[in-house]
């Protein structure tokens, strides 16, 4: 099988391009939307993952409604099946 092994304190710096000016960073996990820690100075941004296990999905964008969309998405369509799943788990 495969053997991975997280990366504590993961930290990421990506150049943006000259059009994306930032509003919103933030995470998409199995719970909803969760904040990241960031930090942008000019076209670069600095990302905290903290614990990064094998993927995270991060959203990077303009659209500072686009959280609360995803979120209201996540909350009519997925959230009580992941509370359903997660209150079986041991």
């Amino acid at each position: 099988g495969t053997v991975y092994r997280p990366v504590e304190k993961a930290k990421v710096e990506v150049t943006l391009p000259s059009w994306l000016r930032p509003t919103d960073v933030f995470e998409v996990t199995y719970d909803g939307v969760a904040d990241v820690k960031h930090e942008a100075a000019g076209s670069k941004l600095a990302l905290d993952l903290g614990t990064l296990d094998i993927s995270k999905l991060i959203i990077v964008t303009r659209d500072s409604g686009l959280r609360k969309q995803l979120q209201g998405v996540y909350d009519e369509q997925f959230a009580a099946n992941v509370a359903a799943i997660k209150s079986q788990s041991p």
